[in-house]
């Protein structure tokens, strides 16, 4: 990691950075924890990552402003949403996300697998490899705190 910032941080650097992004989203769900790790053991250099807020304030990794594509929405909340509704992750609590399983490559839903948070992210990231936020400007004081309080 520290080569990688170094070389991030040098216009005149020949060293060609690795960036994931979201992930290894073919061997797991994109944004999630398996799929950081999964580029981490394989080498990448940095993770580009997405957020999003919660209703109640919980910074989450998610690239869609909706959930339909990366979970099985449909399935948990058929009674309460009308088909074709597209609820988006800033209308649902942190709850209700967790409910969901997140759907890996050609839309595979894995039960296992929920939407973490920027927090969980960045602690599985920490010393391992660089991060990207990407769609976090408006959340700047937040990802900050988090930064700072996780010292990465």
């Amino acid at each position: 990691m520290k080569k990688a910032l170094k070389a991030l941080n040098d216009p005149k650097a020949k060293r060609v950075l690795v960036v994931s992004h979201r992930g290894d989203w073919r061997y797991a769900p994109e944004n999630s924890i398996p799929a950081i790790e999964s580029i981490i053991r394989m080498g990448a250099d940095m993770m580009e990552l997405d957020l999003k807020m919660t209703k109640d304030s919980v910074l989450v990794l998610s690239h869609d402003h909706d959930v339909l594509r990366c979970t099985n929405f449909t399935k948990v909340f058929a009674e309460e949403y009308k088909e074709g509704k597209s609820p988006k992750v800033k209308d649902l609590t942190y709850e209700e996300i967790q409910q969901l399983s997140l759907k890996r490559a050609h839309g595979v839903v894995v039960d296992s697998i929920k939407m973490p948070t920027l927090r969980q992210a960045l602690a599985c990231c920490k010393d391992r490899i660089c991060v990207n936020v990407d769609q976090g400007y408006e959340f700047y004081d937040e990802v900050l705190a988090i930064t700072e309080d996780l010292g990465v």
